[in-house]
């Protein structure tokens, strides 16, 4: 039973590292190969969940390998809200979309980011565990920004609060002190105050039409 737990252990590693190595290798040479990446990600989705299975949640092949998972699932929602953002002003500009195919993507988009979220939560709890020296921004600051950026980017109030959260994590002892440049500072800073804005243009615009109401 233990040399068999112990083969499957061993192949899980071995599995993870060719596929880190041969993926984050060869990425430049997919990113134009749409059906290439796909399958590549695919394969990294299937390859977290063995690594969970077989090597538990606090190796650090499962970790790694969800770290890479969730930046790949950051840059389609990226993608994705972009897309969204382009179809809303060719709408706005005569276009036609119906209400459910918005409420669809609006659905995919949510839960999307929930596995993103629950997976930055796991690698950071990994890190904490390790009692490094460094703040964990230093490894995952770059998509806490990344998950700020897309709740941000849903555009209601509770999100973007919701959002900076993450940002505010990685802010003070990891953007605040310079080591990603001025301009990701900057962007860091943006992402925690945009809820304060809206909120403000909300409370702005509900005065407004209450004093239209009165008149």
């Amino acid at each position: 039973m233990e040399e068999t737990l112990s083969s499957a252990i061993d192949k899980a590693v071995e599995r993870s590292v060719s596929h880190l190595d041969n993926g984050l290798a060869g990425q430049s040479e997919i990113d134009d190969d749409a059906g290439e990446r796909d399958t590549k990600i695919e394969l990294t989705e299937r390859l977290t969940c063995l690594a969970t299975s077989v090597l538990g949640a606090k190796h650090w092949a499962t970790n790694l390998l969800t770290f890479v998972m969730l930046s790949t699932k950051l840059s389609g929602l990226h993608a994705a809200m972009l897309c969204k953002s382009a179809n809303a002003n060719a709408n706005a500009n005569g276009g036609d979309s119906s209400k459910k195919e918005k409420e669809e993507d609006e659905a995919e988009l949510m839960n999307e980011i929930a596995e993103c979220i629950d997976s930055l939560e796991r690698v950071i709890s990994y890190i904490k565990s390790l009692n490094l020296q460094s703040h964990f921004g230093h490894l995952v600051g770059n998509v806490s920004v990344g998950v700020g950026r897309v709740l941000v980017g849903f555009g209601d109030v509770k999100s973007m609060k919701y959002g900076s959260t993450f940002v505010c994590g990685v802010f003070d002892e990891y953007f605040k002190l310079g080591f990603e440049g001025q301009g990701m500072e900057k962007v860091a800073e943006t992402l925690i105050n945009a809820w304060k804005r809206k909120a403000e243009d909300v409370d702005s615009s509900s005065e407004q039409k209450q004093k239209r109401q009165k008149v």
